[in-house]
């Protein structure tokens, strides 16, 4: 399976390339299988950031990649994002699982959520808190 990552980046200290750094963690410790693309990834790959792109060169990019995918997986604050909510409706859109990052304590690990709710949760824990916008969006096509 083929997961794009997403999240905020703008704005953010380091573009919040430790938080997206621990997504790739543990998303390729849970399944080894994966091919886990992140967009914190590309930028070092493409030399983005010394070119200084655009904000929409960065989504023609992103979003010519993530259409290839099988699964999308949010960030914490991802709703915050207007590149993650455009990625995010695409990945709707195109029928793609989408798999919430939920922070529990240091602790990120991946929920798959259908309608709004979680169904599969890869690492043991108690917190699959997936908050009341994201079950609302998610909910409506």
């Amino acid at each position: 399976m083929k997961i794009y990552v997403a999240g905020p980046m703008s704005g953010l200290p380091e573009f919040n390339f430790p938080m997206f750094q621990k997504a790739v963690d543990v998303l390729r410790e849970a399944d080894p299988d994966w091919e886990v693309i992140s967009p914190h990834e590309l930028d070092v790959v493409w030399g983005s950031q010394e070119k200084k792109w655009t904000w929409r060169r960065y989504m023609e990019r992103d979003l010519a990649i993530l259409i290839h995918c099988d699964a999308i997986a949010l960030l914490p604050g991802w709703i915050t994002s207007k590149g993650a909510r455009l990625e995010a409706h695409v990945a709707r859109e195109l029928g793609l699982e989408r798999w919430h990052m939920v922070t529990d304590g240091d602790t990120l690990h991946p929920v798959l959520v259908d309608n709004g709710n979680p169904v599969v949760n890869l690492v043991p824990t108690e917190n699959t808190a997936i908050s009341d916008h994201d079950r609302d969006w998610a909910a409506h096509p």
